[in-house]
């Protein structure tokens, strides 16, 4: 019998590599502005970019299409080097798939629509996920929860640095993309929506942070290891297996958990309204 792989297990330069995988699916969303004659941007959350029947989209949460601009230029995050990618919002659209009552307990669940020609340009520096590719798998047999590791991947706002360029006298600010592993618990279904729980535990306080805003539409990602010809372990699999939309407050044993969409939302609900938005 195999024995179950734990995380404590993984040397952490695969972990590194784990997290360079998904970056390229992931982008943030940001607002750029003028105040007091400097730009400036602010960070509105996360997403996952995807395809589903020839349509190209960004998965996020609905409550953070909410706050995107409707007017004028989205930015977006999508290097890991000084840039200002900036889109047209009459090249896209916000579809807001639903939203509950009660943030903590969804659905919260939406995506942003692009172009061909928007999706083009952000093709040229990130990966789309191809959900058609793995619908068929998720309906009919999904993998086990327990193989593999988890990774709940987006940028945090208590991450972002701001740095002065002297030279340019400029103001830089630096977003991060940041992946929080561990596994998942208490998955269960209501309506037409599924959930799981991330528990955030043990963290290390001089490097991770304890406020997740920003991670909000997100990717909650699976990833399949095995040894490769060299004996070495590596990503196998990657499978996006949910969104995140929520983090609970920690509670007195400073433990916390993400709320998050699970597969059914994402193959079943997520991927109908998207395939029939094709262009």
């Amino acid at each position: 019998m195999s024995k179950e792989l734990l995380l404590s297990d993984i040397p952490e330069e695969k972990i590194f590599e784990a997290c360079q995988v998904t970056w390229h699916y992931t982008i943030g969303f940001v607002r750029l502005g003028i105040v007091n004659n400097q730009e400036t941007a602010d960070l509105l959350g996360s997403g996952v970019l995807v395809t589903a029947n020839k349509q190209y989209a960004i998965l996020t949460a609905h409550h953070v299409l909410e706050i995107l601009p409707k007017t004028g230029r989205l930015g977006l995050v999508l290097l890991d080097k000084e840039e200002k990618t900036t889109i047209d919002i009459d090249g896209i659209d916000y579809v807001k798939i639903d939203r509950g009552n009660t943030d903590k307990d969804g659905p919260d669940i939406g995506f942003v629509k692009l172009s061909t020609n928007i999706a083009s340009v952000i093709g040229a520096k990130k990966s789309f996920y191809n959900l058609d590719k793995r619908q068929e798998l998720f309906i009919n047999n999904p993998p086990n929860d327990r193989d593999g590791i988890w990774d709940a991947q987006g940028f945090i706002e208590q991450l972002t640095k701001v740095e002065m360029d002297n030279n340019r006298k400029k103001m830089v600010k630096a977003f991060c993309q940041y992946g929080a592993f561990g596994g998942i618990e208490g998955y269960e279904i209501r309506g037409k929506y599924d959930y799981y729980d991330f528990p955030i535990n043990d963290l290390r306080r001089d490097i991770d942070p304890d406020n997740f805003g920003g991670i909000s539409g997100g990717g909650l990602w699976q990833l399949i290891l095995g040894m490769n010809n060299e004996g070495e372990l590596n990503v196998k699999e990657l499978l996006l297996r949910g969104i995140v939309y929520f983090q609970d407050p920690f509670d007195v044993h400073q433990k916390s958990k993400l709320r998050c969409h699970a597969y059914k939302s994402i193959y079943e609900q997520a991927y109908r309204v998207i395939s029939n938005n094709t262009p």
